[in-house]
């Protein structure tokens, strides 16, 4: 089993690093975990995603339960997983980013989110919509059974050099 508790910090995390940055850059949906007030329950719900430099987008709507307990805590963990057509996903790569979410600039977020969702159009524009950005702390990724590192931001962005 490869862990980041067993591996050397820099090099052994640089090959896993790039992977995650090409997982990030190529999802399309994930799951979205967020904290329910007031006990801190989880929550997880399908979300489309986007990407800049790295770090997820979401458009989501305040009427909608993730959106609400983001407003009231915005811990949040992303997982992103690779298709895994014709095979057993948990074979397959995947990545649990956990950070913070914030609302981002409209302008900026629609031109890397609509190439990839162009249905979001008709719905963005709504007044309970609006872009959001996880700002990643920490990735957890798992590359297939046995083959697990943890990264930090810092290990995580060297990739992107």
């Amino acid at each position: 089993m490869i862990s980041s508790e067993h591996m050397p910090p820099r090099e052994a995390a640089d090959p896993a690093a790039q992977a995650v940055m090409a997982l990030i850059e190529s999802a399309r949906k994930g799951v979205l975990a967020s904290l329910s007030p007031p006990d801190g329950a989880p929550f997880a719900s399908l979300v489309n995603v986007a990407s800049e430099a790295g770090e997820p987008i979401l458009l989501l709507s305040r009427l909608a339960w993730h959106t609400k307990n983001i407003l009231a805590d915005n811990r949040a963990c992303l997982l992103i997983s690779e298709d895994a057509e014709g095979k057993d996903p948990l074979e397959g790569q995947r990545v649990s980013l956990t950070g913070r979410l914030s609302i981002i600039e409209r302008k900026q977020a629609e031109a890397r989110y609509f190439p990839i969702h162009p249905k979001a159009r008709s719905y963005a524009r709504f007044a309970d919509f609006n872009f959001y950005k996880l700002n990643v702390e920490k990735a957890h990724y798992v590359a297939g059974f046995g083959q697990i590192v943890t990264m930090e931001r810092s290990q995580l962005f060297e990739a992107r050099r």
